[in-house]
């Protein structure tokens, strides 16, 4: 009688399953490149830009590059191949940003792809590289002349915190521009101001940190791997990352600008309900994990509200940096 394989020979004799599809987004490309540039030695951080677009100024973004970020580490990611062209009508007259882009950092195109999935992509080698900060910088925002990285290390390291970020002109929550209450702003001694969540627009990272937030775009969460739009985890992070990785606080001394379109996703991309399916899931995947939900944007308990009122000034006008003006 014919002899027939066994359920374990069976299973050995089949191809294995196939990795994850965020797994197979994680390619050595960002390791090569790093190696082809003479960067096998990684700085001590890391610019991460996201995303390139068809709508980016790219005169503007290489200004906060070359100003503020000197010495680190760049990569950038793109939905889009324009940043790949020698033409440009953004830059302004000799000055040609994107071709500076593309010398100053590693860039990942994926055609397409939405932003959230765009950051997974370099969660793998941000990790392999061991940058002890990570700064995550929007396209579409300028950095005032009060804009510090360095400071902003040395206060996440004093203050035991994983996330800190500039005050954002033209945020998309008030609370983001510093305005805590209708009677104004904080003044400048107050140097930083605990929140449950900060909009991402320039926010730096300790490693710890950012390990933990985008631990959140991991293809478990969302089951999505091209098409994770980036809403919630800004609001995710305290109860998933908080107690482990530091809490967040916005630095009112430094002003940063939001040049973009307040709502985009809304009104130009038409991606509002796809965000706002993906925000549940995640809200839903914490919850069960932690018994917690994701936090609003507001004060942090942990915020000495005694000391910040005593700091308001009596008229409601912040600080102004002209650096931060969002140019044509």
């Amino acid at each position: 009688a014919a002899s027939h394989p066994g359920p374990g020979s069976m299973q050995s004799s089949l191809p294995p399953p196939p990795p994850p599809p965020w797994l197979l987004n994680q390619l050595p490309e960002i390791d090569e490149a790093f190696a082809q540039r003479g960067g096998s030695t990684p700085s001590p951080a890391v610019v991460l830009v996201a995303a390139l677009s068809k709508r980016t100024n790219f005169s503007v973004l290489a200004g906060d590059l070359r100003k503020h970020f000197d010495g680190w580490d760049c990569v950038a990611v793109a939905w889009h191949s324009r940043v790949l062209s020698n033409v440009d009508v953004a830059d302004a007259p000799g000055d040609d940003g994107a071709a500076f882009l593309r010398s100053r950092c590693v860039i990942v195109l994926r055609e397409g792809m939405k932003w959230g999935s765009l950051v997974n992509l370099t969660r793998g080698a941000i990790a392999r590289r061991g940058y002890e900060h990570v700064a995550l910088l929007l396209d579409d925002v300028k950095l005032g002349d009060s804009f510090n990285a360095t400071e902003l290390i040395h206060l996440s390291r004093t203050h035991r915190l994983g996330v800190l970020s500039p005050r954002v002109g033209h945020a998309t929550y008030d609370l983001m521009q510093g305005k805590y209450a209708p009677r104004g702003w904080p003044h400048s001694a107050e140097r930083v101001v605990r929140l449950t969540a900060l909009e991402q627009y320039a926010t730096l990272y300790s490693r710890a940190a950012w390990g933990c937030m985008t631990s959140l775009m991991d293809d478990a969460v969302l089951h999505e791997a091209r098409h994770a739009i980036g809403w919630g985890y800004d609001r995710c992070y305290e109860p998933h990352c908080a107690l482990a990785a530091g809490g967040q606080a916005l630095v009112p001394s430094q002003l940063a600008s939001h040049c973009g379109s307040r709502g985009a996703l809304y009104t130009h991309y038409r991606l509002g309900g796809l965000g706002a399916r993906q925000v549940r899931a995640m809200q839903g995947w914490v919850r069960q994990r932690h018994n917690r939900s994701c936090a609003p944007y507001a004060l942090s308990p942990n915020q000495d509200l005694v000391r910040l009122r005593s700091v308001w000034p009596r008229t409601p006008s912040p600080p102004t940096d002209t650096g931060a003006t969002c140019a044509a």
